[in-house]
């Protein structure tokens, strides 16, 4: 049997000893990625010792394989009286080859790498320019034509369509490199996928540019505007077939308030099949966030139901649990969507299913926790009280979850009518304030603003007064409620309103 056609050889015999000795290190690490690996490295360790290296230059060593030596290893290792071994051998190339590939893809310098990113779909890309480079066309070949047929059975992402376009510039210079003069070399379809990308890669940071401007505060000024966001509209009519590239301009017309965000939903429920699981999750960020800011501005029931909606969908379809867990916030904002929009069996099923996707250590508390916002917007006052006033239930390495412990509480209590502990729960929940450091100076005092306004609504409730003057005092409690900033100011004006 000829070895010289077998691909590690190839490649292994264009190395310079660093580059061996890099590999022989990288397969007895742990991180390397090798099969029977025992036996793998004994076949190295058998060709190194065989191995001839020939000096072209002071830097550069060709190392070459005599079949002979070769033949003989494989005899050696894997030859019975019935069987010269060959099969064998050869898987054990095949797995040292598949190794070559990862250690080369992560520890040779590349153009590509510099403009991408080390993320495992680009591995095969670096591999294939390294292949470029040291003139093993023929491999290069090979592996071009299997990595293409690979790629069409891919969803749709931003990172297929760089990897697409780095391929192309690939294919285009191995054209040029093996001098095939008598043909023209097709350049158009390198700039259309690279419109493709630049476009989808814009419009996806102007998207994310215009979700951060909901939340913090951005320096507008910084970003050139005229050039981020011209021509969109233009641009898009080029891709009218391209999914992703479509969504993503709904979401950015979204963003404008030029489409709306719940038929953007609708479109990504339609496609979510034929994008990646990152767009997917991307776009739907971008939903969930206009909702949120449909909320803050007054556009209250609609935006829940939608919230709800969509995660229904991303329970139903597997999409929520990614590395098999959740955070203790995402699990809390779920299920306090399904609170506030009265699905309290949808949410106690959540609770029941998804809890083991908690860190081990919060699992008891924040399922609990959870528990409580359903009874809680079910009217079950006395169940919410039962689960959050209780000592463990205290939350002291996470001042924002504790300060919505204390909250719901105090709010139960007032819906219960037990005024005398509200009034011990909110000197105790004002003492907190006091005392936390760990809380935002701003939100801090919307809590401190919040639970005096509650005391002063309880003491307007307990003097006698006739309808006349307490509707005079709510009046004016009212007044000055509306005039001040504090948090849960919608539901202190809803408890005002059913006193008069």
């Amino acid at each position: 049997m000829k070895f010289a056609n077998q691909k590690f050889l190839k490649v292994l015999g264009v190395l310079s000893k660093k580059e061996i000795e890099g590999f022989a290190l990288y397969l007895n690490s742990p991180f390397a990625k090798l099969r029977r690996k025992e036996k793998s490295i004994e076949v190295f360790n058998k060709l190194m010792k065989v191995a001839i290296f020939e000096t072209k230059n002071p830097e550069t060593h060709t190392v070459v394989f005599l079949n002979d030596s070769v033949e003989k290893i494989c005899k050696k290792l894997f030859g019975t009286v019935n069987d010269d071994g060959n099969k064998a051998f050869s898987l054990c190339l095949s797995y040292l080859y598949k190794a070559l590939q990862s250690f080369l893809s992560n520890n040779v310098s590349s153009e590509i790498a510099i403009k991408t990113s080390s993320k495992e779909p680009f591995q095969k890309l670096f591999f294939l320019e390294f292949l470029q480079n040291r003139q093993l066309y023929n491999v290069f070949n090979i592996h071009f034509k299997e990595y293409k047929e690979e790629l069409e059975g891919l969803k749709k992402s931003e990172d297929l369509y760089l990897i697409e376009q780095q391929l192309e510039l690939l294919n285009i210079q191995q054209q040029i490199l093996e001098k095939k003069t008598k043909h023209k070399i097709d350049t158009s379809n390198l700039f259309k996928l690279n419109a493709r990308f630049s476009l989808l890669h814009s419009l996806r940071l102007s998207c994310t540019h215009k979700n951060l401007c909901y939340a913090r505060n951005v320096e507008h000024h910084e970003i050139p505007n005229n050039i981020i966001y011209s021509n969109f509209d233009e641009q898009v009519a080029e891709f009218n077939d391209d999914v992703l590239i479509q969504l993503f301009h709904k979401a950015y017309l979204a963003f404008e308030k030029k489409f709306d965000h719940k038929n953007l939903f609708s479109k990504i429920k339609k496609h979510y099949k034929c994008i990646s699981i990152e767009a997917t999750n991307r776009l739907i960020k971008y939903v969930e966030s206009i909702a949120l800011e449909g909320i803050r501005e007054g556009f209250d029931k609609k935006n829940r139901l939608l919230l709800q909606e969509v995660n229904e969908f991303l329970v139903d379809k597997n999409i929520l649990i990614q590395n098999n867990s959740i955070t203790n916030r995402n699990f809390l904002n779920i299920v306090n969507q399904a609170a506030k929009t009265n699905k309290f069996d949808w949410g106690h099923n959540f609770i029941d299913k998804h809890k083991i996707y908690l860190a081990k250590k919060d699992k008891e508390k924040i399922s609990n926790t959870a528990k409580s916002l359903l009874f809680f917007e079910n009217k079950e006052f006395d169940k919410t009280i039962d689960i959050l006033d209780h000592p463990n239930m205290h939350f002291e390495n996470d001042s924002g979850l504790e300060n919505n412990r204390r909250t719901i509480i105090i709010r139960a209590y007032y819906e219960n009518n037990q005024f005398s502990d509200l009034y011990y729960q909110i000197e105790r929940y004002l003492s907190y304030l006091r005392k936390s450091s760990n809380l935002p100076k701003a939100h801090n005092q919307l809590n401190k603003v919040f639970l005096q306004h509650l005391k002063k609504l309880i003491k307007v409730k307990e003097i006698p007064l006739d309808k006349i003057s307490l509707n005079e005092k709510l009046k004016k409690l009212e007044q000055n409620i509306l005039s001040k900033k504090m948090n849960h100011k919608q539901w202190l004006l809803e408890k005002i309103n059913l006193s008069f």
